[in-house]
């Protein structure tokens, strides 16, 4: 896994590991992805927990694409302070 410079991981008693950090045009990037035949792509727009401590899920559907490929995790629209707590492709 390889981060754009700014984003960084903590640790937190509550939740463990979190990103923070998190500006506009920064991005995570996860390297060499083999999701078999489902790679997603997809945008997915998330809302204010009015909380740092506070974490809420989102979904969104993806489509197929096959093979291994980088997967970037990209921000924009980003205002205030973000925590990204985890992901999880099924």
């Amino acid at each position: 896994m390889a981060f754009s410079k700014v984003v960084k991981t903590r640790q937190s008693t509550t939740t463990g590991v979190y990103v923070s950090s998190i500006h506009n045009g920064d991005y995570i990037k996860l390297q060499q992805v083999d999701f078999g035949k489902k790679v997603p792509r997809r945008t997915l727009s998330i809302s204010d927990t009015n909380s740092l401590d506070k974490y809420k899920q989102f979904t969104t559907k993806v489509r197929n694409i096959s093979g291994v490929h980088d997967l970037y995790i990209c921000f924009s629209n980003v205002s205030g302070d973000i925590r990204l707590d985890y992901w999880m492709f099924k």
